[in-house]
């Protein structure tokens, strides 16, 4: 039995292939990849941008609508956390950066008799 629980979330801007507008497009700047951990005081959120990791920390009996990061003043908690995750979850997978090659995926599907 554990006092925590992990989730991932790869993101939805991974799956234009066609050439066709998405609101996937609309939203890749904000519609990351993410993993997160949860007990029952806190919520650890990481995010990946290029290089670099973008991390949350939240009280969440204290701040159940998770307006105020608290990160950079409790960055024991959030580093225990983030530990914890990384003993459950794969840190250095959050889904594919780039766009597939739309031309094989297609071509692939034709062969298929999908299109």
């Amino acid at each position: 039995m554990h006092d925590f629980v992990c989730a991932e979330y790869a993101g939805l801007h991974r799956v234009h292939a066609f050439g066709t507008r998405t609101i996937s497009q609309e939203y890749s700047r904000i519609d990351k990849g993410c993993k997160c951990i949860r007990t029952l005081t806190y919520k650890y959120i990481i995010t990946k941008d290029q290089n670099s990791d973008n991390e949350e920390l939240y009280n969440i009996i204290q701040d159940p609508f998770e307006k105020t990061n608290i990160v950079t003043e409790y960055p024991d908690k959030a580093q225990r956390l983030k530990e914890k995750l990384h003993d459950t979850l794969d840190l250095s997978y959050f889904g594919p950066q780039e766009l597939p090659d739309s031309r094989r995926i297609k071509d692939r599907l034709r062969e298929l008799g999908y299109i």
